[in-house]
């Protein structure tokens, strides 16, 4: 009898596998979810959603966009973490949620090993603005009037622990500065201190500040790219102003929860490389000052991994813990 069971069960499989492989071939057959950890709004809901379209087009299936926000991203990030991993549901993931929180926080429910690389969509360097009366036009110029009154100059970020706090951090790192960092509650309020003058600087996106520093109300000092923009190459880079090697990155791209097939990753990979090459999205994306992504998924784990290890380093030498 045994010998009995074990040959249909045999046989079992052989029926069922071929089918298994054809539904997954035919990935999607049903609503795909990009979950945004954010609300709707900037770079972060703007971009998924007109990407969102693209593969429905492609795919002829929804493709529905689910701003979970809450939790500094974190609430929508275990949400994806612990989903079924088939592809269906998917994350957009930056650093603060994917490569900073592990490292930042006392306890976060998910680590990078939950979640498979799938595609980076766009990568936006960050800019140095000060208060337009501050008596300083380069960054050479502010790192001496830090050096000669440490403590003095006061940096706005939208939060303890946020890519703009970080980037500070890197900063004091490389040139041994005493800036006093001030976190607010979102990156609007931020901004709207160093407009107003209660602040003397940020490192915050070019998309936000431009407008005040073409108004004479900010004054920016370099990029936190290694090289200068096609999109605002008269901004010089902190690299070149005396500190080469220094990089902060943000970035947009799709993770699914660990496990999901190779071939579904790979599929979607390829979706999303093509509505990159879309004329609209590229205009888009140039619109918040922002590079087109897209690459292998190998390519995009690399990154990923890269990004984790600096920022757990920059968390440790700082001693930066959030409860």
């Amino acid at each position: 009898m045994k010998k009995i069971f074990c040959l249909w069960g045999a046989m079992f499989l052989c029926l069922i596998c071929p089918w298994a492989l054809y539904a997954q071939s035919k990935f999607p057959s049903a609503p795909v979810h990009l979950v945004v950890p954010y609300p709707p709004g900037a770079i972060t809901d703007t971009l998924p959603r007109m990407i969102a379209e693209k593969l429905r087009m492609e795919w002829d299936q929804p493709v529905v966009v689910d701003n979970r926000p809450g939790a500094g991203g974190r609430i929508a990030t275990e949400f994806v973490a612990k989903a079924t991993p088939d592809g269906y549901t998917l994350l957009v993931g930056l650093p603060d949620t994917l490569t900073i929180a592990p490292s930042l926080y006392r306890k976060v429910n998910y680590s990078l090993r939950d979640f498979a690389p799938v595609v980076l969509m766009a990568k936006q360097a960050f800019v140095i603005v000060t208060r337009a009366d501050l008596p300083v036009t380069r960054l050479v110029e502010l790192i001496a009037m830090a050096r000669a009154k440490p403590q003095t100059l006061k940096m706005s970020s939208w939060g303890e622990g946020s890519t703009g706090h970080l980037a500070l951090e890197l900063l004091r790192e490389a040139s041994g500065v005493d800036i006093l960092h001030i976190p607010y509650k979102g990156a609007q309020a931020a901004l709207t201190d160093l407009v107003g003058g209660q602040v003397d600087m940020m490192i915050t996106g070019y998309s936000t500040s431009g407008p005040h520093v073409k108004s004479a109300r900010l004054r920016v000092l370099a990029r936190t790219s290694l090289t200068r923009s096609s999109l605002t190459p008269e901004i010089a880079t902190v690299a070149e102003s005396g500190y080469p090697g220094y990089e902060v990155m943000t970035w947009y791209g799709l993770v699914a929860p660990g496990g999901t097939p190779k071939a579904v990753i790979d599929q979607i990979n390829r979706a999303v490389q093509k509505a990159l090459t879309s004329p609209d999205i590229k205009e888009k994306i140039d619109s918040f000052y922002a590079e087109v992504g897209g690459g292998g998924v190998d390519e995009f784990e690399k990154m990923i991994n890269a990004d984790a290890l600096k920022w757990a380093r920059v968390i440790e030498r700082a001693k930066i813990i959030i409860d």
